[in-house]
């Protein structure tokens, strides 16, 4: 009756995963123990596709979906009825990051090993273990290559901008005290143009990073940080 809090619709779904819902493109998508559920905003269900494993919607790329089924990642045309590529991790995944550039595909498993996919294909093109947490990965551009570069923090307090190009460790700074769960972001904050990485970490100090640097390689980036004077509202 449009009443706050009343319940628009309701859908029967198997044993959903434990994620929330995906909104996309006016559309609603929930995962389930066997596959994934695709919903009219209206709770008619346009389609379901089947994978017969613990299933939810990890992201949109281009008009399709990202869809993470425990350690298989696969790209599903809009209407569920294609896949056009998949690619099998060594256990279950985390959460895929596309860049803004759609030139890179990130994703990190539960053991923490990282990959990076060509967004279009599939393909993978580099594969290593960080011991990753499972903390979000933003992209950057860090040696000037033009080509975006991830930056993941690991399970030690480690943060870590690798080469989007082969996966080698282009800067790395560990953060004591710091367990890993953090989201690493990319902001310019004091307006150089430049922008400048940002951490809010569970050892209850923010971090800000600057990444201007004297060699892509450099691992002594000047850097500051802005402590418990955040909590006491200075």
């Amino acid at each position: 009756d449009g009443r706050f809090g009343t319940p628009l619709w309701s859908a029967g779904v198997f044993q959903p995963d434990f994620t929330p819902a995906f909104h996309a493109d006016g559309r609603v998508y929930v995962g389930d123990q066997r596959g994934l559920h695709c919903f009219r905003p209206d709770g008619s269900r346009i389609w379901y596709h089947q994978t017969g494993l613990p299933t939810r919607m990890a992201g949109t790329l281009d008009g399709d979906l990202l869809v993470v089924a425990e350690n298989h990642l696969f790209r599903l045309t809009a209407d569920g009825k294609r896949s056009l590529w998949s690619f099998d991790g060594v256990a279950p995944w985390t959460q895929p990051f596309v860049a803004v550039n759609r030139q890179l595909l990130v994703a990190h498993t539960i053991y923490g090993d990282v990959y990076a996919l060509d967004p279009e294909t599939g393909e993978l093109r580099w594969h290593d273990v960080f011991w990753v947490s499972s903390s979000g990965v933003s992209f950057t551009d860090a040696d000037g290559d033009a080509w975006p570069d991830p930056c993941v923090v690991a399970n030690a307090g480690e943060v870590l901008i690798l080469s989007g190009d082969d996966g080698s460790i282009l800067w790395s700074r560990n953060i004591r005290g710091f367990t890993g769960e953090a989201i690493p972001r990319f902001h310019d904050i004091d307006g150089d143009g430049t922008p400048e990485l940002l951490l809010a970490a569970q050892n209850s100090f923010a971090y800000a990073f600057r990444v201007e640097r004297p060699s892509a390689n450099s691992l002594h980036w000047p850097d500051f940080s802005v402590s418990h004077a955040l909590q006491a509202g200075r």
